[in-house]
């Protein structure tokens, strides 16, 4: 892996570090609950998770009419403050590849459209938190991902530029974040968006297990020999 072109390793956090759906899944119907709304599927949950507050409302509380975004946002995160990490976990092979990653001088830096003080918390409470250079989440710039700002302080943070940068995600904010900031980008098939439509969004790479992203980072598929399938 020394060899590789790729320096810095930006990756999103829910559905590609962690499996958090669970948890936001709880938070979101105990405030359902409160509004006296049914409560939702956890796969209702995952397709809220990364687009940032407004699309998340629309997921929260599609019945509501003329909702005070603001007011429902403050409710949920208070609630979900207190159930962040009661299920949350990293995916399988997720912690030896950091390691893995870290030890071999990769700079790693967390983007994600979660509040920052939530990532964090999560981040250390799963043990993994000093692994990362920085954890910027939306408060960081003026805009979050689908748009590259993000990834653009990262790259600045890191001393590093677009070609040697590469963006892990699983939803097409990363794919398009990515793009938009010109650097390379990694989809994984085992977070919240299926395959077939993270394809949609061509991403450099395709990856289906943490432990492949080894062979991305390897001098041949630094020239794009690894290709989606």
């Amino acid at each position: 892996m020394q060899n590789t072109r790729y320096r810095l390793i930006i990756f999103d956090l829910d559905g590609t570090l962690a499996d958090t759906a669970p948890d936001v899944h709880k938070s979101m119907n105990l405030l359902r609950a409160q509004y006296g709304l049914q409560p939702i599927s956890l796969e209702e949950a995952k397709k809220a998770i990364g687009p940032g507050p407004d699309l998340f409302v629309r997921h929260l509380t599609p019945e509501q009419k003329n909702v005070d975004m603001g007011k429902v946002i403050k409710h949920f995160r208070e609630i979900y403050a207190q159930h962040l990490l009661d299920t949350t976990r990293l995916f399988p092979g997720m912690a030896e590849l950091l390691d893995e990653l870290a030890q071999n001088g990769f700079q790693l830096l967390v983007v994600t459209n979660k509040p920052e003080r939530f990532s964090r918390q999560i981040l250390t409470g799963l043990g993994v938190a000093n692994l990362f250079v920085e954890i910027l989440g939306p408060e960081a710039v003026d805009r979050q991902k689908p748009a590259p700002d993000p990834i653009l302080k990262a790259m600045h943070i890191a001393g590093t530029d677009a070609r040697r940068t590469l963006m892990v995600g699983d939803t097409e904010y990363d794919i398009r974040a990515a793009k938009a900031a010109g650097v390379d980008v990694c989809a994984v098939g085992w977070g919240y968006t299926p395959v077939e439509q993270l394809r949609q969004y061509d991403p450099d790479y395709l990856i289906r297990s943490p432990e492949e992203l080894l062979g991305v980072l390897t001098p041949a598929a630094a020239e794009k020999d690894i290709s989606p399938e």
